[in-house]
């Protein structure tokens, strides 16, 4: 029989993630983290984006190094509002209210 230690994987995704919505057209990567370096270490910050075209779907993945820096971020960031300015304009930034929910780790259907 094989040990019982599951092997390492690289990479893992965080089991702290919080999945966002509802976020300004411009805002990219950066921008994204450094909205939530506040609350600890963000060890990913991804906005998703539209595989055709490149741009922003306004939704977005960060995750955290802890359960307390997550729950933080949670009860802190959600309905707040966060300003980009839009993709190639010079005009003012755009706001929107965020909406930030615990991401849920996906079932498997099989």
């Amino acid at each position: 029989g094989g040990g019982d230690i599951p092997a390492k994987i690289p990479n893992k995704p965080t089991k702290y993630r919080l999945f966002i919505a509802n976020l300004p057209q411009g805002l990219n990567d950066a921008g994204l983290y450094e909205a939530f370096l506040p609350f600890g270490t963000v060890e990913e910050a991804r906005v998703l984006r539209d595989i055709e075209t490149g741009q922003s779907r306004r939704m977005a993945y960060v995750s955290f190094k802890k359960m307390t820096e997550m729950d933080e971020a949670l009860e802190e960031m959600n309905e707040s509002t966060i300003c980009a300015k839009a993709p190639g304009s010079n005009g003012p930034p755009v706001c929107t209210k965020m909406e930030v929910h615990e991401a849920k780790p996906q079932k498997q259907t099989w």
